[in-house]
């Protein structure tokens, strides 16, 4: 009996292992290879990583990594924008004397100018799209005086001054000062707050990664390291943001997404043209690191923070850039399709006498399917052209992505 048990026990902790390795690991994609399963032991000041696969402990560097990890929607109130475009999700926020102050999950107490902040939304939307859509718009403000959005669609413009909990109702309340004199706003009413932007914002010159979190924050930094149990994250503004010892790593972060001399997304490029034919009369723009709708990425239950929404049928091309030596993607139909839609994926390349071959064709890839991935070696290749074409059912919900389309170098 005491055997049995034992054996038991041996097998439950066994399992039990199995389960944390798996939950420990998530997905990495290395420059010019297959995604595979990893777990970060440590990355370093100088962009080392020391990553445990199945295979065993490797060593890579930020240079070799197109992506780790998932990105993963904030879908809690509230978030801050920043006017790099980072997003944090902080709680009990308040803005006093042009300083917005509040909580993180991870970051414990934080605290930003107005000046380096370019919003604040309270309420984010249940729907994906409308969630995107809304982070987007206050991402992208540049109207000269602070903006609140109401639920109800209706706006307010003047100059935020406090965002509080007013006593003795204990109703948290935004007061804005408005050409008519100041006005008091149950933050209930608010959807989200627009800041003008600051005239002294400047971009920073060095390279700049994203890193994004379980709970759907996404910070844009200059550094990023994590070394005894600490996450140290250095923002694009030098803000050094550092965790308390001895959180989990992969329990904490969901995606990182460096930048990388070795990898040039396309969405980071201009195109040469774009042609779109539709079916009937409905004619789709392509979108960049968003879907069709302008919505997240997302293929197969899992969401992408670069790569090109496009519709069937359409024909996107970019000029090969010098050095680079392979095109790589995955294609998929986008998840708010809801399994429908079809396509084939068609990719033509241009050598330097301007003839155009055919160097990929998928077949038909439907809603629902998993993402297929494509590779392609690029001598001697001047053009890329990216072609999507409707497969069943003309063009209906024929919502095509190219999931971290790139070029890579040596």
């Amino acid at each position: 009996m005491l055997r049995f048990t034992f054996a038991i026990l041996c097998f439950v902790t066994l399992c039990t292992s199995a389960v944390s390795t798996a939950q420990a690991q998530a997905r990495l994609l290395l420059v010019g290879k297959a995604e595979i399963e990893a777990a970060i032991s440590s990355i370093d000041d100088q962009g080392q990583w020391t990553i445990e696969t199945s295979e065993g402990t490797q060593i890579v560097t930020t240079e070799d990594v197109v992506r780790y990890g998932q990105m993963k929607s904030a879908t809690k109130d509230h978030i801050a924008i920043l006017d790099d475009g980072s997003q944090l999700v902080i709680y009990e926020s308040v803005i006093e004397k042009r300083k917005i102050k509040g909580y993180s999950e991870l970051w414990d107490e934080v605290e930003f100018s107005l000046r380096k902040t370019r919003g604040l939304i309270l309420q984010i939307p249940l729907q994906p799209v409308d969630r995107r859509r809304l982070i987007d718009q206050v991402s992208r403000y540049e109207e000269s005086k602070d903006q609140v959005l109401l639920v109800n669609g209706d706006r307010l413009s003047g100059l935020i001054s406090r965002l509080s909990v007013k006593e003795p109702d204990a109703k948290e309340t935004l007061q804005i000062r408005t050409t008519a004199g100041s006005v008091e706003v149950e933050a209930s009413r608010v959807a989200a707050i627009m800041f003008a932007p600051s005239i002294n914002t400047t971009e920073s010159k060095s390279a700049l990664h994203w890193l994004g979190l379980r709970d759907g924050s996404l910070l844009r930094c200059r550094d990023f390291q994590w070394q005894n149990q600490t996450l140290t994250v250095t923002l694009s503004d030098g803000t050094i943001l550092k965790s308390p010892p001895g959180i989990s790593l992969q329990r904490e972060l969901s995606l990182f997404q460096p930048s990388s001399s070795k990898v040039q997304f396309l969405s980071d490029l201009s195109a040469l043209g774009y042609k779109h034919i539709p079916f009937l009369q409905l004619k789709w723009d392509y979108r960049l690191d968003r879907n069709v709708q302008q919505g997240d990425l997302t293929v197969d239950g899992k969401s992408y923070f670069k790569g090109l929404g496009t519709h069937a049928t359409s024909r996107l091309a970019y000029r090969v850039p010098a050095g680079a030596v392979r095109f790589a993607a995955a294609l998929g139909i986008d998840d708010n399709t809801s399994g429908q839609g079809s396509v084939i994926f068609r990719i033509y390349t241009a050598s330097s006498d301007g003839k155009w071959t055919v160097a990929f064709q998928s077949p038909t890839i439907r809603g629902g399917a998993p993402l297929v991935p494509v590779s392609i070696e690029l001598k001697d290749v001047k053009g890329i052209a990216l072609v999507v074409d409707h497969a069943d059912g003309a063009d209906i919900l024929d919502h095509a992505n190219w999931i971290e389309a790139r070029f890579e170098t040596k």
